[in-house]
Parts: C-alpha cells; sequence; structure tokens
C-alpha cells in the first residue's frame, strides 16, 4: 500500500523561531513606501499587516523604528498579509533584532 505524501503546515518547515510582535513598518519598494504592522519576526522573515492592499511583490525593504532597515523578498500575499523571507543572512538578522526582541 502506497502512502500519500503530504506537505507538512508551514510552521513546522520554518528554520527560525517567529517573535510575535507589534511594531510599525513601511514596506518599501524605490522611492514608494507603505506603512504596516509587523506582526511576527524572525532572523529569517517576517509576517505583516498591510495598511492598504496594493500589491506587492518581489524586493522589498522592511525599515522600522525598532530595527532600521532588512532586505527581503515577498514571499506570499494574503489580502492584508504578506510574508517576507528576509535576503540578509539569519545571523545578520539575529544581530540586527537582537536589542530589539522582548
Amino acid at each position: 500500500m502506497a502512502r500519500s505524501k503530504r506537505t507538512p503546515p508551514p510552521q513546522t518547515q520554518r528554520r527560525h523561531r517567529r517573535i510575535p510582535v507589534i511594531w510599525p513598518g513601511k514596506l518599501s519598494q524605490g522611492e514608494d513606501g507603505v506603512d504596516c504592522a509587523i506582526l511576527n519576526i524572525s532572523a529569517g522573515g517576517a509576517k505583516l499587516r498591510m495598511v492598504d492592499e496594493q500589491s506587492r511583490r518581489g524586493l522589498v525593504a522592511l525599515r522600522s523604528p525598532r530595527f532600521g532597515t532588512l532586505h527581503g523578498r515577498v514571499i506570499w500575499r494574503d489580502e492584508a498579509y504578506v510574508g517576507l523571507a528576509f535576503l540578509n543572512e539569519p545571523m545578520h538578522v539575529a544581530e540586527t533584532l537582537g536589542p530589539a526582541l522582548p
């Protein structure tokens, strides 16, 4: 009898522990920037709630007074939510976020 292969839920696929936060941020592509709320963050990426529902895709910069700027790629979008994967090495992101995390 053949076993069906199932994809594990996204939470089990993550390599870095997500920290729940509610921080102000701005997602930018070039000169354009849109306010957002950072809902969770890790050394590998972040989940954002966007103020507007304009389509954001590709390479972006996430800015926040909590940590400065991190560069990433939009990897998913669901209505007003966006998932980012950071382009920086996880060790660099962890060092950048270190003082900001609770």
